[in-house]
């Protein structure tokens, strides 16, 4: 193999006319030169199209009418002609040495099927690191079970292994990053690189868990993912490990529902609860869930993003 590889960087957009020239720009920065970017647009209907016309003759783009992020990206892997793929969403960023290390990392193993970064998940006025030691192999397959570990911006797959493991499950949705990565990884070596290379944007007020029909298909495919994870023959004896992602992602989606919709919210907390009654975590939103409506959750909630934004501007 050549010691400068092509890498195909695959970027999904749909709707983001205010930031996929940042997430392009992360990629025009990068120290590794050779790189096709292939942008997929899922159907926009704001103007995507006409921002990324400067961009024309630096990328790919391919238009695909909507039909979610995994699609995407399976629309983007066959069309690239690189010996890895890297994928980056249209609204995050890079670091410009993330494709540098990554490749230096595969180069080094042959073996080396997924390398992931770590990443800066970047809210409003506040950045969180996900603070994951530098991670190989069996702790990774292990690490899988219990969280979610890489984040899909953060990743580069050897496009070798895709022929084996398959792509993307387009009947998902949601999850189908942590569901790819795994057979991955189950596969092939894998490894973290502990450099934070990735930065993954939040907007904390557009929760995902305010939109109904999202949070139905969120719920929905997630779990089937879960499914599938412990089915595999290595994965089925591990009741108690899937009690606890099962309690764990429970108890997420009851947490983040409460003020939206706390009847919804109580439903979750219950079935965390039965997994395990001891967690007393969960009692004093399930007291919340029955004891508030939802009327005044909305006002109060509102009063204080209010408070904060007059905050803000009296500062500045």
């Amino acid at each position: 193999m050549s010691t400068t590889p092509k890498v195909s960087v695959i970027i999904p957009v749909y709707n983001r006319v205010h930031c996929i020239t940042d997430a392009l720009e992360s990629v025009l920065q990068q120290t590794y030169r050779n790189i096709e970017i292939i942008v997929i647009d899922d159907g926009s209907t704001d103007a995507t199209r006409e921002v990324l016309a400067p961009y024309r003759h630096k990328i790919i783009y391919i238009y695909q009418d909507n039909a979610g992020p995994a699609r995407a990206r399976n629309n983007g892997i066959m069309r690239s002609s690189g010996a890895f793929i890297a994928f980056l969403d249209s609204d995050d960023l890079w670091s410009p040495e993330k494709i540098e290390q990554q490749v230096k990392a595969f180069m080094e193993d042959p073996q080396l099927g997924i390398v992931a970064t770590n990443v800066m998940i970047r809210y409003p006025g506040n950045d969180v690191p996900t603070g994951f030691e530098a991670m190989d192999t069996a702790a990774i397959r292990e690490r899988f079970l219990d969280e979610f570990l890489m984040v899909t911006s953060s990743v580069m797959i050897r496009k070798a292994c895709l022929e084996e493991v398959g792509l993307f499950n387009e009947s998902l949705y949601y999850a189908e990053d942590l569901d790819l990565f795994y057979r991955v990884a189950r596969r092939y070596h894998a490894r973290i690189l502990p450099a934070y290379l990735t930065v993954n944007k939040r907007e904390k007020e557009k929760n995902l868990m305010t939109d109904p029909s999202k949070r139905a298909r969120l719920v929905a495919d997630t779990l089937a993912c879960f499914e599938t994870l412990f089915a595999y023959p290595e994965n089925r004896t591990k009741t108690e490990r899937r009690k606890n992602r099962l309690r764990t992602f429970y108890r997420w989606i009851g947490v983040s529902d409460l003020y939206a919709n706390p009847k919804f919210a109580r439903r979750y907390l219950m079935k965390a609860l039965l997994l395990q009654p001891r967690d007393w975590r969960l009692y004093v939103p399930l007291l919340k869930s029955f004891v508030l409506p939802t009327a005044p959750y909305h006002y109060l909630k509102k009063v204080k993003m209010k408070v904060a934004r007059d905050t803000t501007a009296a500062a500045v």
